[in-house]
């Protein structure tokens, strides 16, 4: 963690064809990461921060970062969403100074 860092944003992108397990085809994976592509460019030329994870689960896929307090958030959401016009864009910030939901994946992985 960086305490410099200490808001969670994160961005969800449900799946336009997710298969009967949730996960993505080979077409639209390859969509994804076109779209992780415009997700990671728009928040590095708006701000400093860390991208910790991607996630693929239950027909999304979702990109995380931390990042400064001091974010436009709507205005970051609504370049990412113009720029991608395929699939829809969630976008949710949160205070997580301690990196906790890192730290929880990151030991779910390491137990796997």
């Amino acid at each position: 963690g960086d305490a410099r860092l200490p808001i969670k944003l994160g961005f969800a992108v449900p799946l336009a064809d997710p298969q009967p397990d949730g996960l993505p085809t080979v077409k639209e994976n390859a969509r994804l990461g076109e779209i992780e592509d415009v997700i990671v460019r728009a928040v590095g030329d708006r701000t400093p921060g860390v991208f910790a994870l991607a996630i693929t689960t239950h027909g999304m896929r979702e990109f995380v970062f931390y990042v400064p307090e001091r974010v436009d958030f709507g205005e970051l959401h609504d370049a990412i969403e113009r720029a991608v016009g395929t699939h829809e864009v969630q976008c949710m910030a949160e205070h997580d100074a301690a990196w906790q939901a890192y730290r929880d994946f990151a030991m779910a992985e390491r137990d796997a």
